[in-house]
Order: C-alpha cells, then structure tokens, then sequence
C-alpha cells in the first residue's frame, strides 16, 4: 500500500500549478506565434491538437491529485482510528488486570472458604461425639441417680 505524504502531496499540487501555468503559456505562444508567423491551418491544427494532448495530461494529473488526496484523508482517518483503538486496547488491559486481581482475590476467598468448611465439618463431627458423650454421661447420671435413689431407699 502507498502512502502520499504532504511533501508528495505539495509536489503533485507545485506539478500541477506548473503545468496549468506551462499550459497558459503555451496558448499565450501559440496565439502569438499566429499573429507574428502567421501560421497556416495545418500547423495551427498541429499545435491546437499538442495544447489538447497537453490539456488531457493535466487533467490526468489533477485526476491522481484529487484521488492521492482522497487515499491521504483516508490514511488520516485510519491514523486517528488507530489511535482510539490503541486507547481503547489500554483500557481494557487496564479492566483485564483488575479482573484478574479480582479473580486472584476470589481463588484466596475460595480456600478460605474451602478451610471454613474443613473446619466446619470438624466441628460438626466432634459435636456428634460430645452429643454421643452428653448421651452416655446422662445415662450414666441416671445410673447414678437410680443407684442414689436405692441407696436412699435402703438407708431408710
């Protein structure tokens, strides 16, 4: 892809100045040359046709100036387009970063929570032990108690 840049672009624009002014000349000869010459019809269509020729090359040029200008305001665009997404790149590395701080910050609440559940569960199981002991030490506080209760009763 080829890029006009603006000392290209004020090249074409100085070549095309030039030439219209080359241009204008060469009528200004050409219609002085007649008058001093006085130049006969063949010549005269000869030269008309050269100043046509030249003409159509002019045309040409202001042609490729109007469509390089045109490709130079769509590079601009694309420039500026680039820029904003250079912006728009940083910005989400930016929010990428946060999130994987986030998700790093989530991983350590997630063990967290893995070892309040160890623990839990744990703790779950010793309270079935010291409910299974509470049982065993009411049945035996109710052994005790009949036993005191029968002791009593002899005693009388």
């Amino acid at each position: 892809m080829y890029m006009v840049s603006k000392d290209e672009m004020s090249k074409f624009k100085k070549d095309n100045a030039e030439m219209k002014q080359k241009l204008q000349n060469l009528s200004t000869q050409l219609k002085e040359s007649e008058n001093r010459l006085g130049i006969n019809n063949y010549e005269k269509s000869s030269i008309i046709k050269e100043n046509k020729e030249l003409k159509n090359i002019l045309q040409e040029k202001l042609s490729e100036v109007k469509r390089l200008e045109t490709r130079l305001l769509q590079y601009a665009d694309k420039c500026t387009d680039i820029q904003a997404q250079k912006r728009h790149m940083a910005k989400l590395q930016s929010e990428n970063d946060d999130l994987n701080q986030k998700c790093k910050n989530l991983q350590t609440v997630e063990k967290n929570v893995q070892k309040l559940k160890k623990e839990k569960q744990q703790l779950e199981t010793e309270m079935i032990s010291q409910r299974q002991n509470i049982v065993t030490l009411n049945s035996r506080v109710k052994i005790v108690n009949d036993c005191k209760l029968e002791l009593e009763e002899r005693l009388r």
